[in-house]
């Protein structure tokens, strides 16, 4: 089917399985918010889709909720309300294991790497909150340090503690369930999860770049998700403002290869409320679906639940 492909890409608990649970219950809803329509789902789960797009109508957490393994690769045709063009969403991973995979692992699928070929726009997420977006540094290696002597002197230490505990142990017949009470002494010298998003985010567009040699630029819209708690912490900010104060290397990325990449920020609030919050809650409750979304591109507010979509294929 003719029509510009749009990848989703982002890396676990970035927001994407919200935005795709709003947008699924929204076109097959009709709403007059959404300005987009289901064309077809040419391949991917619907019973899944179904499920998480009823969790996101019911107010129910879909992150811890539904973690199903199954999903596969969904692959959406849509179709604009006021015209007859044509959009084809891929989303080869729901949960963002796959784009942690290919920085641990150094190595892209042969069908990512085919999907990535024919992708002309890219929506990458962003959660700005998530713990993970500062790393542990060498200043926190150095307080510990400093806390508890030389390392080599602690692993050693550690080392020689966990052995006279196993031969006590092996004296006195009892089984050591304890792990060591020093921080250091199960510590590695490097484990993937420790590094930044923002660094695995720049390494995904980096892969991008380098690999793929195209006639024109990536076009991608950059989502800042729980655009709620943005705009309740911080109501004057704008999405890039957010990604430069939150993730500033990624922020440097996008705008050192300009030539290659145009890109726009997008404030995305999909879920529109922070389920914990009772109060506020109640009063989203009251509220139509369509009337939770809140998609913010730096300038103006929409309910229009596809206007990072809408933009892409322009």
């Amino acid at each position: 089917m003719p029509g510009k492909n749009i990848s989703i890409i982002g890396l676990p608990a970035s927001g994407k399985t919200t935005y795709i649970a709003a947008l699924w219950a929204l076109m097959l809803n009709n709403s007059p918010h959404c300005s987009l329509r289901l064309h077809s789902l040419k391949s991917g789960n619907q019973q899944y889709l179904n499920k998480i797009s009823e969790a996101w109508l019911s107010f129910s957490e879909i992150g811890r909720t539904f973690l199903a393994k199954d999903v596969g690769e969904v692959v959406m045709n849509l179709q604009f309300k006021d015209s007859q063009e044509v959009a084809v969403l891929n989303i080869p991973d729901f949960f963002g294991e796959l784009f942690d995979a290919h920085f641990k692992d150094r190595e892209w699928t042969e069908d990512y790497f085919d999907l990535m070929k024919t992708s002309h726009q890219l929506i990458l997420f962003v959660d700005p909150y998530h713990e993970n977006n500062i790393a542990r540094t060498i200043m926190d290696e150095r307080q510990i340090l400093e806390q508890y002597g030389d390392l080599e002197d602690v692993m050693e230490e550690s080392a020689e503690q966990k052995q006279r505990g196993k031969e006590e142990n092996k004296e006195s017949g009892k089984v050591d369930t304890k792990e060591s009470k020093s921080p250091l002494a199960n510590a590695k010298i490097y484990q993937h999860i420790n590094s930044s998003n923002q660094v695995k985010l720049v390494e995904i567009l980096q892969y991008l770049l380098f690999s793929l040699s195209r006639a024109e630029p990536f076009k991608v819209a950059i989502v800042v998700s729980k655009w709620d708690k943005v705009m309740e912490n911080f109501p004057n900010k704008r999405p890039d403002e957010v990604v430069k104060s939150n993730l500033p290397l990624l922020y440097q990325f996008l705008n050192c290869n300009a030539s290659d990449l145009i890109f726009k920020f997008f404030g995305v609030s999909a879920q529109g409320v922070d389920y914990d919050n009772s109060d506020g809650l109640d009063e989203f409750v009251k509220m139509l679906p369509e009337d939770r979304v809140n998609i913010f591109d730096g300038a103006n507010y929409s309910k229009n639940i596809a206007t990072p979509i809408t933009w892409l294929i322009e």
